[in-house]
């Protein structure tokens, strides 16, 4: 078994994401500040090689009718450089519902505003790696 990373991609951060070994718990790793594509993915790529990453995933935020829109054609571009740096394809997984999910458990919790905007891409990151998780361990007991 192997890790499995989690990329909920926006303009101004990255939530990443990172599954256990046996790839059962999604747990969120890091919101990372943007800078330049190069150190974005340098970024990615330091942490793919620490953390003994072997499989890639980026939530797309698609329309609430399944169409693609231009947040997710930005996505798929950067993700298209990124897969071109580590030699790994990446997967991508429907995501629309991560953020909306991750702030309802913030607001929940009684987070303050500015400690929700620290942690959501990151949890958001974690909702859908999970379901990601959830989905090919249910096809494994088949």
């Amino acid at each position: 078994m192997y890790k499995i990373m989690a990329l909920d991609i926006g303009s101004v951060r990255i939530g990443i994401a990172i599954s256990d070994i046996m790839q059962i718990i999604a747990s969120p790793y890091q919101n990372y500040n943007r800078k330049t594509i190069n150190q974005d993915i340098a970024h990615i790529n330091n942490i793919i090689e620490t953390e003994n990453i072997k499989k890639v995933v980026a939530g797309l935020p698609v329309s609430m009718d399944g169409s693609e829109n231009t947040q997710c054609r930005k996505i798929r571009n950067f993700c298209a450089k990124i897969e071109e740096a580590i030699n790994m394809p990446i997967e991508f997984i429907d995501e629309r519902f991560s953020s909306v999910s991750a702030e309802r458990v913030l607001l929940q919790a009684n987070i303050s505003r500015q400690g929700r905007k620290k942690v959501k891409d990151k949890l958001a990151a974690s909702i859908f790696l999970q379901s990601y998780l959830d989905k090919i361990n249910n096809k494994k007991g088949e």
